[in-house]
């Protein structure tokens, strides 16, 4: 045992040396024993190394000497169980154990794992807090979470009061007995909570399943209903060949610019009104501009613009999900037509958002429905198609049964973010501030993409790192349990540059080094100072074994002779075949498959696109294996070339030595055993 700890290639220090021997252990689920890892192979030609590969390993991290709490209390907390493990060198082990200020040179390296005990559920537990415990102890990691402009965790209070609807009110909200009356009470109920925050009337608020559909309904249904009737509101009616126009920005998000035909640039992260005007042509039917970016958190002059378009008789909308209960926020006094809001970024439940619209009111206050107008055959000022038809729900515009509990629990996530909303917008303006100076301290070519304090969220920061890969930062910082972005996360599945950047005047190669980084209410900092700590390990590089493969050298005789992992979602290899002879995993917690993944082998992992093979194939390479190597664009990029390897080919073995022994040489072992492919439990 000792040989092959003594084989091992430990993460080197901060000097770049060899650490003592270190001791590897599996996950504590579905896994019980580990295996030892082996010395570094010599380099393959074919395999394309990243350049900071050969001069920089994948050093270890220690956690900052001291750290202070935050200045006011997070306003929600969440509860997470873990069981993400960490690698522990013997010499930070005995460290640790004999003095707590020895910590910060303890050894950091990405989860690895241990071995799950013998017994019941009750003792699994035990057993997994402790170890999660311990290794806190040990090497200070703790997870981070950073991608809040994506989605925030559930307010624990929150959860609760959804599981009571749930339990409780199950009824129809379109129903007329008691149950019925119940749920159409609960909506009633939120929908006047979320109108008074908004500063709108109860009747102008409809509920959806989210953003994307309220931002789909606004931008398809003002353009097909100008399609048909022109722009009433400048008494156009509509001629033949009219195609209608809406401008945009080159800021907005993806289920906006989908939908839109024509952008506005800017330069620094705010959109110019001058700019709006000069875009919109006589057949511009709408101005669809976010108040807050997703990616910047720039702050938009949306006041401005609607006024400019109300001067013009063009109807206006605005996307509040990132400002909403995050920023002072009233329809009326911003004097759009349109407005979207949704749950989920507000510590609420996914699926559940809302859609402003100011209407044509009548002489009781009640904004009337489009879909009546149309049936009616009256042409409203500046009217819509609803985008969902089939029901009565929702004053008939936007037909389906409401989901009571989702909906309950938007409201009181509303109710609890505008409540901390003055207190937590202080918070974190002072979080943010010290972010940015520990990145300029570690990087002084480290530049941001924001707009002047005073048009800026808190709470996100889009920093550019030149010479940098975003998305092999983001796997980085990711084996250190710290949660950040390369982009929006409705586009993650694809590495390409941030759209946003590239309308801000960035380059593609700048667009592709940033990563945002964006804050919540469980943000402290301890976060940021664990952040600033673990930054310069990855700014160094990548693990000495890892590196890119071509797809072009995944050939048949390649397939033969490596261990092929597929970390694909189940659902894609259920439309298309794994590669002969590779074994089926999750890229999900792929730590715990080492065990599964022999050592004395080259490795090769694919994804359809390569990001998550990436993330998976550092952590492997991190945690000591010797040989590891991703494709390069995954799936798709090796099936354009050896797609006819998968047409009656013949299915190429492999073994799987869950505990080989590790490789006493450099050379990999290019004589497989025959045996069926394995496939290991997904997703």
């Amino acid at each position: 045992m000792m040989d092959a700890q003594q084989q091992q290639p430990a993460l080197s220090g901060d000097n770049n040396t060899a650490t003592a021997p270190t001791t590897t252990t599996k996950t504590p689920i579905q896994t019980a024993t580990s295996s030892a890892t082996a010395a570094a192979p010599t380099s393959t030609s074919d395999a394309a190394s990243s350049s900071s590969n050969s001069s920089s390993s994948a050093p270890s991290a220690s956690p900052p000497s001291s750290t202070t709490s935050p200045s006011a209390a997070p306003p929600t907390t969440t509860t997470s169980t873990s069981t993400t493990t960490t690698t522990t060198s013997a010499s930070s082990t005995a460290a640790a154990t004999s003095s707590s200020s020895s910590l910060s040179s303890s050894s950091l390296v990405p989860a690895v794992g241990r071995p799950k005990p013998k017994g019941g559920f009750f003792l699994s537990r035990v057993w997994s807090w402790w170890g999660e415990e311990r290794n806190k102890f040990v090497t200070g990691q703790h997870k981070c979470y950073f991608d809040n402009n994506a989605s925030t965790p559930l307010d624990p209070e929150v959860q609760r009061e959804m599981s009571r609807i749930l339990t409780s009110m199950y009824g129809n909200a379109s129903s007329l007995h008691t149950y019925g009356r119940e749920a159409r009470g609960v909506i009633d109920s939120a929908r006047c909570s979320i109108a008074s925050i908004l500063g709108c009337s109860p009747h102008q608020l409809t509920f959806t399943s989210g953003g994307t559909e309220a931002n789909n309904t606004v931008v398809k249904g003002v353009w097909m209903h100008a399609l048909l009737h022109g722009n009433p509101r400048l008494g156009k009616s509509a001629q033949p060949g009219f195609k209608g126009h809406i401008v945009t920005s080159a800021i907005e998000h993806d289920s906006i610019l989908g939908s839109c035909m024509q952008e506005c640039l800017c330069r620094d992260g705010r959109v110019k009104v001058e700019d709006i005007i000069a875009a919109i042509r006589d057949d511009t039917v709408l101005v669809t501009v976010m108040h807050a970016n997703n990616e910047t958190g720039a702050v938009q002059p949306i006041k401005e613009i609607a006024a400019a378009c109300k001067e013009r008789g063009i109807l206006m909308h605005t996307d509040l999900v990132q400002s909403f209960c995050k920023l002072p926020v009233n329809v009326q006094e911003l004097g759009v037509d349109f407005a979207t809001i949704t749950a989920h970024k507000i510590n609420g439940p996914k699926g559940c958002g809302a859609l402003f619209w100011r209407g044509v009111v009548s002489s009781d206050s009640t904004p009337t429905a489009a879909a009546h107008i149309i049936v009616e055959g009256i042409d409203p000022l500046g009217g819509w198609f609803p985008l969902i038809y089939g029901g009565h729900q929702e004053r008939e515009l936007r037909s389906g049964t409401e989901a009571v509990h989702q909906i309950a629990g938007f409201a009181l996530a509303a109710k609890l973010a505008h409540a901390r909303m003055t207190s937590e917008f202080s918070r974190l303006q002072a979080l943010r501030a010290k972010l940015i100076s520990g990145i300029s301290a570690i990087d002084s070519t480290a530049f941001f993409s924001e707009a002047s304090p005073d048009h800026q969220l808190p709470g996100t920061v889009n920093v550019t790192f030149p010479g940098q890969e975003g998305i092999k930062l983001l796997a980085g910082l990711d084996c250190y349990e710290i949660c950040v972005s390369i982009g929006s996360a409705c586009t993650a599945d694809r590495i390409e540059p941030s759209h946003v950047l590239l309308g801000m005047g960035l380059t593609v190669a700048e667009a592709l080094s940033s990563i945002r980084i964006s804050m919540g209410c469980t943000t402290t900092v301890a976060d940021i100072d664990y952040f600033l700590h673990v930054l310069p390990i990855i700014l160094r590089g990548y693990p000495p074994t890892f590196a890119w493969l071509d797809p072009k050298h995944l050939d048949a005789s390649r397939l033969a002779s490596t261990f092929v992992c597929d970390v694909r979602f189940s659902f894609e290899r259920l439309t298309a075949p794994s590669a002969p002879g590779a074994h089926e995993f999750s890229f999900v917690d792929f730590d715990r498959y080492f065990d599964s993944v022999p050592w004395d082998r080259e490795v090769i992992l694919m994804c359809t696109t390569g990001i998550m093979s990436f993330s998976a194939g550092y952590r492997l390479a991190a945690a000591g294996h010797p040989q590891v190597r991703v494709v390069f664009g995954g799936y798709a990029a090796w099936k354009a070339l050896h797609g006819n390897l998968l047409t009656g080919a013949p299915s190429l073995s492999s073994s799987v030595e869950p505990n080989a022994k590790p490789m006493t040489s450099s050379t990999p072992s290019t004589a497989p055993t025959q045996t069926p492919t394995t496939k290991t439990n997904q997703d």
